[in-house]
């Protein structure tokens, strides 16, 4: 008796620590241009992302935020080609470098804030932060030719 007891308290402790596995979903995609380079992808830490990419046949770069929906919240097109566009994002605003030296600030109603003759990129400095404590984002590519999305994953 004294035993299944036992047996019976290490089942219930067994049972309350195990942890079920980990399930990785799909909850969205955002379809990028056709043959896009993907030059930065920075979460928001809310399920949203900011996306920098240029187009194959122009050089110019593409900057989109999204929520956590995958709902457009912000778009902006850079005339000059930037490797580190995306400075920073968050929950309340996204922070990009423009061509002439100025930094924008943009909030979730996508309204912009500029900061005149500044510079926010430095020598090696590229933030790529394609998780948060939810999930992830990925280009998935398809199989069927050279169209891509930007895909959320949950786990």
């Amino acid at each position: 008796m004294r035993h299944a007891r036992l047996l019976t308290v290490v089942c219930i402790l067994g049972l309350a620590f195990c942890q079920p596995a980990l399930a990785v979903t799909k909850e969205w995609s955002f379809a990028l241009p056709e043959n896009a380079s993907v030059l930065q992808v920075v979460a928001d830490d809310v399920g949203g992302v900011a996306v920098a990419y240029q187009a194959p046949s122009d050089p110019t770069t593409f900057v989109v935020w999204l929520n956590a929906r995958g709902r457009q919240i912000y778009q902006r097109l850079l005339s000059a080609p930037l490797p580190a566009s995306i400075l920073g994002v968050n929950n309340r605003a996204l922070v990009i470098q423009i061509e002439g030296e100025s930094i924008v600030v943009v909030d979730r109603n996508g309204r912009e804030s500029t900061v005149p003759n500044a510079f926010g990129q430095f020598p090696n400095f590229s933030p790529n932060a394609p998780t948060d404590r939810n999930g992830f984002f990925a280009v998935e590519t398809s199989s069927e030719g050279p169209t891509a999305a930007l895909v959320r994953y949950s786990y």
